[in-house]
């Protein structure tokens, strides 16, 4: 009986260590076919200055509150956030709709990822990445969580974390690298 006590204890852990689906590679938590990224903020936000306007965007979205057919896509980067839960509402069959299918409800990032609904709450994500605060932005060619706060010349901006695109209050967007 002493020896197999042992040999237990060694055969819990050997599938314990098989069973676990989490993984660190490229820093993040795979689910799934995803890789989850941390989101973090640039404290450095660009003032809009010369860059051109490149599309106009609504804080808070506007429209389909919820994925549909017609909802824009959002890129995987911003689908594979690791601050995403996964959501329950009615009416939304992300089995039928395209990954990214993507849509703002206010300060909450709805989209469709891996034929599951998932929602972020963009400020929540926001300041735990080290932004002010965060808005949801339905843009002519974006959606997306966008981290807010002081641009360099003092203006209040937002910018998601990739740092492609910027918008200020009046929902003039602008690439912060053009």
């Amino acid at each position: 009986m002493r020896h197999v006590l042992p040999v237990l204890g060694a055969a819990s852990l050997v599938l314990l260590f098989a069973c676990d689906k989490k993984s660190d590679s490229a820093g993040g938590t795979t689910t799934t076919s995803s890789v989850l990224q941390n989101i973090t903020y640039s404290t450095k936000l660009p003032a809009r200055g010369t860059h051109p306007v490149t599309q106009h965007a609504m804080r808070g979205g506007s429209g389909d509150t919820r994925p549909s057919p017609n909802s824009a896509k959002t890129s995987e980067a911003s689908t594979d956030r690791q601050s995403r839960k996964e959501a329950n509402v009615d009416k939304v069959d992300c089995t039928s709709l395209a990954d990214n299918s993507a849509e703002c409800d206010g300060n909450n990032f709805y989209f469709c990822d891996d034929q599951k609904l998932w929602v972020v709450n963009c400020d929540a994500e926001a300041k735990f990445g080290g932004s002010q605060s965060g808005a949801c932005f339905e843009g002519d060619k974006f959606i997306d969580c966008l981290g807010c706060g002081a641009a360099d010349d003092g203006s209040q901006v937002c910018c998601d974390f990739q740092m492609t695109v910027c918008c200020d209050k009046d929902g003039s967007c602008y690439s912060p690298k053009g």
